[in-house]
């Protein structure tokens, strides 16, 4: 009996890959904030660039974030 039992394991399924952390190297020439902003949005729109995200923003992402400043 012990010689037909066989180990069920779940197989781990495929390797996971890690998004890269902290700011790119090579972001795109972006606009500096607007003199006008609050200072809250002017902080979160510069923040966006130390962003790990910011690997993946087009450059529509870009515009709507000035937009939303």
């Amino acid at each position: 009996r012990s010689e037909e039992r066989r180990r069920r394991n779940k197989d781990e399924g495929p390797e996971l890959s890690k998004a890269p952390s902290g700011a790119p190297g090579d972001l795109p020439e972006l606009p500096e904030p607007d003199e006008l902003w609050q200072p809250i949005a002017r902080d979160w729109y510069l923040s966006l660039r130390e962003s790990g995200q910011a690997v993946c923003y087009q450059p529509s992402d870009w515009a709507m974030a000035r937009y939303a400043a």
